[in-house]
């Protein structure tokens, strides 16, 4: 599986802007495969292997900044993610978007971002949501945590308020499903 560039660049921006005294401290500490990509100039056109643009550097940040938990870490990035995404690309959903207008559109923004996977959104209200992502090997469940936090990092965008998101997984032959419950106000 692979991740496009420029959701790589967004961890290395959310340490940058969250934890610039640790900023170097944690380049330095990521492992090789990693570091590689991270010391060089990330493309955003470019597609890179998600475990060492993406896994291994979030783990690193959940050790150095959320107790070695994997799934805030994640999460947290996938907020600011969020926000990133839709004041730069998609600026224009802000302007003429509703929550659920940006979630029926999030299958699309998923396939701009990964290689593998599939979403599709199974029900959408003025305050809730129900997403599945299908298709995902089982080692890479931490991209779930990041989906989730770009969902909730979409609702102060627009002037709304994250309530909850229940993220329920089954596993069937090696591989991961998803089903993200969203809530606002």
């Amino acid at each position: 599986m692979n991740i496009k560039g420029t959701a790589v660049k967004v961890t290395d921006e959310y340490v940058k802007k969250f934890y610039p005294e640790k900023y170097e401290v944690w380049k330095e500490t990521l492992p090789e495969d990693s570091k590689k990509i991270f010391q060089d100039i990330i493309l955003s056109s470019n597609w890179y292997p998600i475990k060492p643009a993406f896994i291994e550097p979030t783990k690193v940040v959940a050790n150095f900044f959320f107790a070695s938990d994997y799934e805030k870490a994640a999460f947290e990035i996938g907020k600011y993610s969020a926000e990133v995404a839709l004041k730069g690309i998609y600026k224009i959903f802000l302007k003429v978007a509703s929550i659920p207008f940006i979630i029926k559109r999030t299958p699309t923004i998923y396939k701009t971002y990964y290689d593998k996977g599939n979403m599709i959104v199974e029900k959408t209200e003025d305050n809730y949501a129900i997403l599945r992502l299908f298709d995902i090997d089982i080692e890479h469940e931490i991209l779930f945590y990041r989906i989730g936090g770009w969902m909730a990092g979409v609702p102060p965008l627009v002037g709304r308020k994250f309530v909850d998101l229940k993220i329920d997984k089954e596993i069937k032959h090696n591989q991961i499903t998803a089903t993200f419950k969203f809530r606002w106000e």
